[in-house]
């Protein structure tokens, strides 16, 4: 994907996370996955923070966690 549009998505999800309030949900039906906004990050699965990843610029992974307690 070309930098600009990664950086438009980056743009995108920075306004999501501005929006919710603390422990909102933000649900991403194309991949069937949702978010919760905790300590100012969107908190997913593995395999939606990577999706979320992989559209987004490196600069903007700061604000992506990989929930944990799901796999215990």
């Amino acid at each position: 994907m070309e930098q600009y549009k990664k950086e438009a998505n980056a743009k995108f999800f920075m306004n999501i996370l501005n929006s919710l309030n603390e422990n909102g949900i933000y649900a991403y039906p194309h991949i069937g996955e949702s978010f919760q906004k905790m300590n100012g990050c969107l908190v997913g699965t593995r395999y939606g923070i990577d999706k979320i990843k992989e559209i987004t610029p490196v600069s903007f992974h700061q604000y992506l966690v990989v929930r944990t307690d799901l796999y215990e």
